[in-house]
Order: C-alpha cells, then sequence, then structure tokens
C-alpha cells in the first residue's frame, strides 16, 4: 500500500524562468517593506562615505609626495571683509609672507601650506570673522608664473552692533541700565563701547570707551575710556558725590599672561 504521508505532501515546481535571485548585503525579502527605503539610503550614505574617505587618502598621498616641489604665493585676497579697511588686513598678513630674519628661502609647496594656516589664525584672531575657509586657487594675474597660486580667504563678518539693557530692583534701591557696543567701528578692528544706568542710589552713570589694536599681531592693544558718574548718599550722609574722569590704557598679551600699564586723570 502506497505511503499516504508521500502523497499528501506538497511537490513545490519551479518554471524556467523564475528567479532564483536570492537577497544580499542585507535587502529586505519584501520588495515593499517599510525597510526597504532605509537599506537603500544606507547603501548609499554608506558608498558616499567610502568615496570621500578614498579621496581624502587620495589627496593626502598627492600632498605629502609633492611637498618639495617649487610653489611661490602671487597674490592674498579676502574676499566678505567689506567692512574692514585693506590697509588694517595689510598689517595682518604681511607679516607671514615676508621671512623675519630678511633671509630668501626657497618657497615649496609646504612652505605654502604653513602660510595659508598663519594667516587663518592671524584673521581670527581679529575676532571680526566668525567663518574663514582657505583655498589655493590659480592666479588671477597673467603675470604670474607657473609656479605661482593665489591664496584666497573666503570670509564672513561678525555682526558689528550689539544693545543690551537690564533693570534691577532690591535692597531699597532700583536701577536701569543700557549698553552699546559698535564692532569693527573705523575698520581697524576698534570696538567703541558706551553705557548709561539711572538708579536712585547712584543717580545716572556714563562710560564710553575705544579699545583699538597696536600692532598687526593683535598682542597689544590701547584703551581710552571716559567716565561719570553721581552717586546720592542724602539718605544717611546728607550729601552727594560727583567723579568724572579719562583713562588710558595699554595692554600687551603673550601666550601665558597679559601685562596692562594704565594711566588715571580725574576732572
Amino acid at each position: 500500500m502506497p505511503n499516504d504521508e508521500l502523497f499528501s505532501s506538497p511537490i513545490e515546481l519551479r518554471g524556467p524562468l523564475q528567479s532564483t535571485r536570492s537577497p544580499k548585503d542585507g535587502e529586505p525579502k519584501d520588495a515593499y517593506a517599510g525597510k526597504l527605503f532605509q537599506w537603500q539610503q544606507y547603501r548609499i550614505q554608506r558608498r558616499l562615505e567610502g568615496e570621500y574617505q578614498s579621496q581624502v587618502f587620495r589627496l593626502s598621498e598627492l600632498v605629502g609626495g609633492n611637498l618639495s616641489t617649487p610653489l611661490k604665493v602671487s597674490r592674498v585676497r579676502i574676499e566678505g571683509a567689506s567692512n574692514t579697511r585693506p590697509g588694517f588686513l595689510s598689517r595682518v598678513v604681511n607679516p607671514y609672507l615676508h621671512d623675519a630674519a630678511g633671509l630668501e628661502q626657497e618657497s615649496t609647496l609646504e612652505t605654502v601650506l604653513h602660510k595659508t594656516k598663519e594667516i587663518t589664525y592671524a584673521l581670527a584672531r581679529t575676532q571680526l570673522f566668525k567663518n574663514i575657509v582657505p583655498e589655493i586657487e590659480t592666479p588671477q594675474s597673467a603675470l604670474a608664473g607657473i609656479d605661482e597660486v593665489d591664496l584666497v580667504f573666503r570670509c564672513e563678518e561678525r555682526g558689528r552692533l550689539s544693545l543690551k539693557s537690564s533693570t534691577e530692583v532690591g535692597n531699597g534701591d532700583a536701577s536701569a541700565s543700557a549698553n552699546v557696543k559698535f564692532r569693527n567701528a573705523f575698520g581697524g578692528a576698534e570696538e567703541v563701547e558706551g553705557s548709561v544706568a539711572y538708579g536712585m542710589k547712584t543717580q545716572h552713570t556714563y562710560r564710553l570707551s575705544l579699545i583699538a589694536p597696536l600692532t598687526g599681531s593683535m598682542l597689544t592693544k590701547g584703551e581710552l575710556t571716559t567716565y561719570a558718574i553721581d552717586n546720592d548718599y542724602q539718605a544717611w550722609a546728607s550729601c552727594k558725590e560727583a567723579q568724572k574722569g579719562i583713562k588710558a590704557a595699554v595692554s600687551v598679551s603673550t601666550i601665558r599672561q597679559v601685562a596692562r600699564c594704565e594711566a588715571y586723570g580725574k576732572l
């Protein structure tokens, strides 16, 4: 007697043109599943990351193998600094384009890269820009040699004007104050700041200051401040106090410390 289990089991038949492809690389079996889109995005992202890493590796090999190639700086261009004087930018950039010792050295791709890095840091120290993108481009001048390039710094300037105000109430006193700060006032990284305050004990306070860099390195700054203060002590001393004066200061910053010299004068 034939086996009933043999005849009851279904027999799977495959046509000659049926696809025998199996999912690969984690592809979802169900083509209409919600994970199919995520899988495709993952593969695209992984491919882009792989291309980026390979390009970075090739670029590093290209630069590393040509550091000793002769290369000179034809011109430095700073774009996006519409509110900054060209003379001030020249004071910031020029010290890094010439050897301080006055010795003429062979300029190579390595020295150009070092100059680009140093100029970027020098522009950042001015605190005038919130974004600096350095690039090396083909020189625009028709008289430039084949071994010369232009250093281009694309900058985005910070906001120039800021305004703050505050009020305080307590301990038998009430006061209100306002502060205005104008950055890069004259196109040379100067800061003009003014403040005014009114209150019950301190009737009014005025202060106006100007801070300007004295060198292109931004390490030496000068400050000139004028102020006026009127205090009311009649509640317990039956008198008032008035102060007016001018303050001048020069500060020199180093890597580890700041030296400051101040002079006061009362009016």
